[in-house]
């Protein structure tokens, strides 16, 4: 694969990237940035492509590398001249905007998504991807937060990029609010890492439930444990900001443990009091290495005396396609104890409906992100896949929920397409156990055509 042409021939060539030919993560250090109280403050870009590892995986590294360059070539062409376009490694990048408006910067960062959107042609191949995008700005570094103002904004911007990729593909963020507030940014990240483990002890998490719905005759027999913290230093945190800090710092294995034992014991609970529920219970791909998972699980329904056939194991399709093989023996464990597997957000990762073969599941729940467009203008390919979906799920004897549904609309179009289960704001929030009413639900639907 050829490199593209220099594009900073200022650049002393130790300074750039093999491939691309882009100053690499060194060339920043080399620039300084204006201080932060300057009336026209630097700010840094940090893009990465959405999908691309699973180019390699397809299609092939030399069609990987070609689809790099071309992206290379076209971020240059969404920058001005005095910016500074480095590879930060692998498919990420950084853009340093030199002396911009926030104005100007946020126009940089959409024409990147317009251009990471175009359809990339490589190799007699057609490669459909993204991009999420992370900015910071020179104000929103504190002067003392760093020894340089350069490395404040890098770590910044990788924050703010980290949140576009937890919220989904195609994401714009930065770390502050309009007031200049950081609400995301690393002092508030390595607050929540801190707080955690003390939090836990201190008992200030709590689980929510929400229910799920027959669809034919609207009764609840199953609910969903979520998590929720409100912290005597940090107030109300959100799981989308504490459940990857957990992760990423080992101690969402002590916090899916604790989440687990008490949704075997509120199980027990409804039991005993002659209404039985199933409980599902969210497991992270980081859970799903643990060794010690199936033993977890083993020993929670066994202190409880909750029947194995009452707790459902709730996984990510991004968790079980990273690592297919490792993924099933774990599953096939846990199937093996009696508890129900579900595979939760279908549709936002990479797997095919072929797949569904290899695991072992009981339940496939369908993202929100199509149910949410399923009534829309432009509904048809949504639709058209959601009961492809729901067909070859239900050949599988697997059973079909339907997640987030908010709209009426969207029920009575997942009915007439056989989907068993719905989900969402509509029918039920989540709420403490002793706040949950059992009434079916009275949504009254409208037939469709």
């Amino acid at each position: 694969m050829r490199p593209i042409t220099v594009l900073d021939g200022s650049l002393d060539v130790r300074f750039r990237d093999g491939l691309t030919a882009l100053a690499d993560r060194r060339a920043l250090d080399r620039r300084r940035p204006r201080p932060a109280a300057d009336a026209v403050p630097s700010a840094i870009l940090c893009v990465d492509i959405d999908g691309f590892h699973d180019v390699n995986e397809v299609v092939g590294y030399a069609v990987g590398d070609g689809v790099l360059v071309e992206f290379a070539r076209r971020l240059k062409q969404c920058i001005r001249a005095r910016d500074l376009l480095v590879r930060l490694g692998a498919d990420e990048f950084g853009i340093y905007v030199r002396a911009a408006e926030e104005r100007v910067v946020h126009q940089i960062a959409e024409r990147i998504m317009v251009e990471a959107e175009r359809p990339f042609h490589v190799g007699g191949n057609v490669v459909y991807l993204g991009a999420c995008i992370g900015i910071a700005m020179g104000t929103d570094v504190s002067p003392d937060e760093s020894l340089s103002v350069m490395d404040g904004l890098l770590r910044h911007a990788t924050a703010a990029l980290r949140l576009a990729k937890r919220e989904g593909r195609g994401r714009i963020r930065r770390l502050t609010d309009p007031n200049g507030q950081e609400v995301d940014g690393p002092a508030a990240t390595a607050a929540i890492a801190r707080r955690i483990r003390p939090a836990l002890l201190a008992g200030d998490f709590s689980l929510h439930y929400q229910q799920l719905f027959d669809i034919a005759t609207m009764q609840c027999n199953e609910v969903e444990a979520l998590l929720r913290w409100t912290d005597p230093e940090l107030g109300p945190v959100a799981p989308s900001r504490f459940i990857p800090i957990a992760e990423h710092s080992a101690q969402i294995v002590a916090l899916g443990r604790w989440a687990l034992h008490q949704a075997c014991e509120q199980a027990h609970e409804w039991l005993e009091a002659g209404a039985p529920r199933m409980v599902g219970v969210n497991v992270s791909a980081y859970q799903l290495t643990d060794p010690q998972l199936v033993t977890d699980v083993a020993e929670a329904l066994d202190r409880t005396g909750v029947p194995a056939d009452l707790l459902r194991l709730e996984i990510t399709e991004s968790a079980a396609v990273s690592d297919i093989c490792g993924t099933v023996g774990r599953l096939n464990q846990l199937r093996t104890l009696g508890v129900h597997l579900s595979l939760d957000d279908f549709g936002t990762g990479y797997s095919s409906l072929a797949m569904l073969r290899q695991l072992p599941i009981t339940t496939l729940k369908i993202d929100r992100s199509f149910v949410d467009r399923l009534d829309g203008p432009n509904n048809y390919p949504d639709a058209v896949l959601i009961e492809a979906v729901i067909a070859t799920a239900h050949a599988y004897g697997l059973t079909v929920v339907a997640e987030g549904i908010e709209r009426p609309a969207e029920l009575a179009l997942l009915r007439n397409m056989g989907c068993d289960t719905a989900q969402g704001f509509l029918l039920h929030r989540p709420q403490p156990a002793n706040e949950i009413s059992w009434a079916p639900s009275t949504i009254t639907l409208t037939p469709t055509t």
